[in-house]
């Protein structure tokens, strides 16, 4: 969540995405809490759409900054 706030604060990412990012986070977290306070400690395993999110996100994250060290186009100097 911190990587898609620092890119956005670079202009990396747009504002959309690290809300839609940090908002998940923040809902996974209330109902974890949730879960916590009227049935106890979750349990369970992560399910295959949360693994694959976490991929999808690693590699949209180490793509951009891969693609902003080494730019397979140079910025224009105007």
């Amino acid at each position: 969540v911190s990587v898609f706030v620092a890119l956005t604060l670079e202009g990396l990412v747009p504002l959309w995405l690290a809300i839609t990012v940090v908002l998940r986070d923040v809902v996974i977290g209330a109902g974890a809490a949730a879960y916590r306070v009227y049935f106890g400690p979750p349990q369970g395993d992560p399910t295959a759409p949360s693994k694959l999110n976490t991929v999808l996100q690693i590699s949209f994250v180490l793509a951009l900054v891969t693609g902003a060290a080494w730019p397979v186009v140079p910025p224009s100097r105007c």
